[in-house]
């Protein structure tokens, strides 16, 4: 198509166009179905050739649709012609060749999709070890401030609690209940 625009001046939609009003006189791979791509033959090159000079010429559709009825044809140089398809070739092998790039990117994101499961997994895991340690706290806190309002006495946890030799009397005072408790940070 960059063939076509080039040479005559007009635009993509401009040929596209041309193709589809006289549809009938290009090959079926120059129009196909939605989504599949355009490719013109030889053939259609001469067809668009014709058109192309018609039009430069202010020849109306009639008069270009009669032309090509008759069987008249443009002649697109058959040089410029071998050099688009060369094109096209050179374009697919670079497309062949970026094939194994596209499957080590894919393989390098699946690894990453693996990193990243792991990572999230690790980290809640961590978030409930925090979580944990949060409650943890806040049931010290809570037992420190019921001791120093003297109002229950302290249950005590291996984790974070020293007993020590003497035991103080239940009538003991708030001071006297920290000393024997120890807290750890």
């Amino acid at each position: 198509m960059k063939q076509f625009t080039a040479r005559y001046g007009v635009r993509a939609n401009t040929i596209r166009r041309w193709t589809n009003t006289y549809a009938e006189y290009f090959s079926d791979d120059a129009n196909p179905p939605k989504g599949k791509r355009r490719r013109y033959t030889i053939e259609d090159a001469d067809v668009i050739d014709l058109i192309a000079d018609m039009r430069a010429r202010d020849s109306e559709i009639g008069t270009i649709l009669n032309a090509l009825e008759s069987g008249q044809r443009g002649s697109w140089p058959r040089d410029d012609y071998q050099a688009a398809e060369d094109d096209t070739e050179k374009q697919q092998q670079r497309m062949v060749l970026q094939s194994p790039e596209i499957a080590q990117m894919t393989i390098k994101i699946a690894n990453l999709e693996g990193q990243l499961s792991a990572a999230n997994s690790l980290t809640d895991k961590l978030l409930d070890q925090i979580n944990n340690i949060n409650e943890r706290y806040i049931e010290t806190q809570t037992q420190l401030r019921l001791l120093q309002q003297g109002e229950a006495a302290p249950t005590p946890s291996s984790d974070d609690t020293e007993v020590t030799d003497e035991t103080p009397a239940a009538d003991a005072t708030p001071e006297k209940r920290r000393a024997w408790w120890r807290f750890w940070d």
